[in-house]
């Protein structure tokens, strides 16, 4: 990549890592010991172009490997993204800008889907209801208000499908995104699903490519010349089938972790929770089982929050103390380690505040789309201690939302006693404890840098040609682990009975 050391001087193998999140791009590059040895960021708006989102993947490439190139020669790549959808011609040129994965434009498309294909077993694996995130209500959607965009559209791309495509000119798509988002199921496009629900003109192959989708780990090609020099890679690199973002935070949290009792939480704009089993397990509310979906061998079920971090940021900013909070920050103090330092030396408690956290409708495990939050207990109070009650409030109701999805899965031959949490709201001390408390189980946190160890672990696989699970050595340590307290368990099971009272009378 653009140095004159030879490769004796460059011997050691390195593996690049790429998480594409909401609003920006962040790589990676590691060891085959899981030791991060450069790190990169590059942002995007929330709303980009295909474009956009390539130059922050290479932008952020970039970084990483400039900082690392004493150490190794970058081998392979692997890319993870969130679930949007990306709409190209027959070259791959992208026609309309991305439809991101928060988008709920399909809502009354995922009705009217699950309606008419309400026994069909595609809904079984989507826990009964199609949600307007999964990228299959997305098309119906375009079918129905961009009828040219969809006409013109050669192919529709998850997309980290798509950068991998960027990447290689590799049409190959990934069985993660294929079967957890798309109508997609046991290695064939449902042709009889997309005849139900009016899509029956929709060619196979503008779905799962023109070849036999991959699973992670696989080989998905090299890293083409032009692209080489936009990552800063060798061109001939190889490049590892992709995955959705969050699915790479779950395979580096639970890649030889037990099976069964140990769920991941990966908590940043959303939260996704992931839990393995070794058998099916079929949860109403819940997406899954998928097969091979992140681990092979495994059976994945995959919940989560529309808004986790998303909410945070939400609520607070709109609280009239904000403001006057964020003039009295220190240098290099962020509002939300003032927040979290204050809660702790006021002793703030927000027992008499109730915070229902769907603002962006639920995603498990009611799979309700159309459910709203709410704040009960407020009074004519703009004092910061009324912000502090309201944020920890928000907190709690965010935790214990996890712990109603955690009392589901137990009910389905789950037995969870470990939350493996990452992601920048795991950063935060206040909300894991909270979590562990809300839960009543333990809550070990390892480094931010998952989803990035998640893809360089599948690039690693596709480079050695070897089971994912011959990468243990390349799982982080877990950096805390928080306990639950017992004194707080009476007061956290009345706020969840609260909880579950407010769900009943929105619904």
């Amino acid at each position: 990549y653009g140095t004159s050391q030879s490769r004796s001087q460059m011997s050691a193998d390195l593996f690049l890592g790429i998480d594409v999140g909401t609003a920006g791009a962040r790589s990676g590059v590691f060891t085959d010991r899981g030791e991060c040895v450069g790190h990169g960021e590059a942002s995007f708006d929330r709303q980009p172009t295909a474009d956009a989102i390539w130059d922050a993947v290479c932008a952020s490439a970039r970084l990483a490997i400039d900082k690392c190139r004493e150490r190794g020669t970058v081998r392979a790549l692997a890319i993870d993204a969130a679930c949007s959808l990306v709409c190209t011609d027959e070259r791959g040129t992208a026609i309309r800008s991305v439809l991101p994965w928060w988008s709920h434009v399909a809502a009354d498309d995922a009705a009217t889907l699950t309606r008419l294909a309400a026994d069909h077993p595609l809904l079984a694996h989507q826990g009964g209801e199609l949600h307007p995130e999964l990228n299959m209500c997305k098309l119906a959607y375009l079918f129905r208000c961009e009828r040219l965009c969809f006409d013109n559209s050669a192919h529709f791309f998850d997309l980290a499908d798509f950068l991998a495509f960027r990447a290689t000119d590799s049409l190959v798509r990934s069985t993660c995104a294929l079967t957890c988002k798309w109508p997609f199921l046991n290695g064939d496009v449902q042709r009889d699903f997309l005849a139900r629900v009016g899509l029956a003109s929709l060619e196979s192959c503008r779905i799962a490519g023109p070849t036999v989708p991959r699973c992670v780990g696989q080989r998905q090609g090299t890293v083409k010349q032009s692209a080489a020099e936009q990552l800063g890679v060798d061109a001939g690199t190889v490049v590892g089938v992709g995955l959705i973002d969050a699915h790479a935070g779950a395979l580096a949290l639970l890649l030889s972790r037990p099976v069964n009792s140990t769920v991941a939480l990966i908590c940043g704009t959303s939260s996704c929770l992931m839990a393995l089993a070794d058998s099916e397990r079929f949860i109403d509310g819940m997406w899954g089982p998928h097969r091979d979906a992140v681990v092979p061998g495994t059976w994945l079920t995959e919940a989560g929050q529309s808004a986790c971090g998303a909410l945070l940021e939400h609520v607070v900013h709109s609280h009239a103390a904000c403001e006057s909070l964020v003039r009295q920050l220190d240098v290099d103090e962020s509002l939300f380690d003032r927040l979290n330092r204050l809660c702790v030396e006021q002793g703030i408690h927000a027992d008499d505040v109730h915070v229902y956290p769907d603002f962006h409708g639920n995603r498990s495990p009611l799979l309700d789309a159309t459910m709203r939050g709410e704040i009960v207990g407020l009074q004519l109070d703009a004092s910061i201690e009324s912000l502090l009650k309201l944020y920890l409030a928000t907190i709690e109701s965010l935790c214990l939302q996890i712990n109603h999805i955690i009392e589901h899965l137990n009910k389905h031959d789950f037995s969870i006693d470990d939350i493996v949490v990452c992601g920048s709201v795991a950063v935060n001390d206040l909300f894991c404890r909270t979590l562990s408390n809300a839960c009543n189980v333990r809550v070990s946190r390892v480094c931010e840098q998952q989803m990035t160890l998640g893809s360089a672990i599948a690039a690693r696989s596709a480079f050695v040609d070897a089971p994912m699970t011959d990468a243990a050595a390349m799982q982080s340590p877990v950096d805390r682990v928080f306990e639950p307290d017992q004194a707080q368990r009476a007061m956290f099971r009345r706020k969840f009975l609260v909880f579950l009272e407010m769900i009943d009378h929105q619904r």
